[in-house]
């Protein structure tokens, strides 16, 4: 299995590589930011094995939120001891306070740019379709995309499950 894991983070890192190359009209050549919302390890408590590893391997440019996984105790004053707050301090990754941590309120949230398209990172659980289990009161995909009408994309985590959803010129990406 991590052979698996370590053969994705390849490929992402190759397609990163090669669309910060594509250069625009212009001439100038953008980095390509990879977006995480949340979770990176399964555990705040990582070991230095993985650690290691993840200095060694993960590409640039990657910018990330805090998932419930990623805190001890699900505590944002405790991430000086999390795993990923390592990779933090060692400038492997990017932290944004403002894009909305797990147990932050919505309206709380900062919004970052690419290219003039606005991005919002949550780590916070929607489904599309039926609902994930009985009186679920997180919201589904167009509840949440009622709450950010000026947004063109809506990244999502803690669900686990990956889909897309578009709905006129928004786009949530879980």
């Amino acid at each position: 299995i991590w052979e698996a894991q370590w053969d994705k983070i390849k490929q992402i890192k190759e397609l990163q590589t090669k669309l910060t190359k594509l250069k625009n009209p212009k001439g100038f050549i953008y980095p390509v930011p990879i977006k995480v919302a949340g979770d990176i390890f399964e555990h705040w408590k990582t070991s230095p094995e993985l650690l290691n590893k993840c200095i060694c391997s993960f590409p640039d440019n990657i910018d990330t939120i805090f998932g419930n996984h990623d805190i001890p105790r699900h505590n944002l004053d405790l991430v000086h001891r999390s795993g990923l707050q390592t990779l933090i301090e060692a400038d492997i990754i990017e932290y944004n306070s403002l894009q909305g941590d797990w147990g932050f309120d919505i309206d709380e949230l900062g919004l970052s740019r690419i290219k003039n398209k606005k991005i919002v990172v949550l780590h916070v659980l929607t489904y599309k379709g039926k609902s994930p289990w009985p009186g679920c009161t997180d919201p589904d995909v167009d509840e949440l995309l009622d709450m950010f009408p000026g947004v063109d994309l809506v990244i999502t985590g803690h669900n686990h499950k990956t889909f897309t959803y578009k709905r006129g010129k928004q786009l949530l990406i879980n």
